[in-house]
């Protein structure tokens, strides 16, 4: 083995597997050349600290684009209520009738129990 090989072997210690060698080095080939490296170049690549910084770029690629997508579902989560909070328990035409109803005790009747009647007898 060459120096460079060995630096790799001590890089990648899974590459003593030649079907995992082959797997991996086709898939930082295809990520170096997706990133705009010619074939023939990675073909002739023999530096072994390029190897280790490509495949560094494509985990962190492959990282970063799963963040992405977590934190898009993180976003798209509901807001959850305050505990001890009913706003979000009761729907609004309710909270709006409480209300009203409120304002007619408070009131005494008068406009407030005429609006009461009123919205009822237009729903």
């Amino acid at each position: 083995m060459t120096e460079e090989s060995t630096k790799l072997v001590q890089a990648f210690p899974t590459w003593t597997d030649q079907s995992v060698l082959q797997k991996e080095w086709s898939e930082i080939g295809k990520y170096a050349v997706s990133q705009g490296m010619s074939d023939s170049d990675y073909a002739n690549t023999i530096d072994s600290s390029l190897i280790v910084m490509m495949n560094k770029a494509k985990q962190f690629d492959a990282l970063q684009k799963e963040s992405t997508s977590v934190t898009k579902r993180v976003r798209k989560a509901p807001k959850i209520a305050a505990p001890g909070s009913t706003a979000s328990r009761i729907p609004s035409s309710q909270m709006e009738a409480q209300k009203r109803l409120q304002k007619i005790k408070r009131d005494g009747g008068g406009n407030a129990l005429h609006e009461e009647l009123m919205s009822r007898l237009n729903n």
